[in-house]
């Protein structure tokens, strides 16, 4: 039996051009398609190079950075001064611990 040889799928040329395509500013679609490679290879690339930053996630219907219930329960926990955490809120839907919050923060007066 023979020993095979590994073949690398990204030479070192290959690696530099792709980080210095992505720090740039090209998009992964562009590096990806010049690189003969699928822009989840080339995000995994980045990512294992330590250079990609994955994009904030925003609201499609706010455009806004979304807050997770957990913040938003510790939000009106902090509020009222709760020691125990009020963790059962975090049972609640969003939209109602959006409006508790709101009114535990007219009522406190901030």
């Amino acid at each position: 039996m023979t020993k095979s040889t590994k073949v690398l799928a990204y030479s070192a040329d290959l690696v530099a051009s792709i980080v210095s395509q992505y720090e740039s500013g090209v998009a992964l679609e562009t590096i990806a398609k010049d690189a003969g490679k699928t822009v989840p290879m080339i995000r995994s690339k980045l990512v294992s190079e330590g250079v990609y930053v994955a994009k904030a996630r925003v609201s499609k219907a706010t455009g806004t950075v979304p807050v997770r219930k957990l913040a938003l329960a510790q939000a009106i926990a902090a509020k009222v001064e709760s020691e125990t955490g009020l963790e059962s809120l975090e049972k609640a839907s969003k939209s109602d611990l959006e409006a508790l919050l709101a009114a535990v923060t007219e009522l406190v007066g901030e």
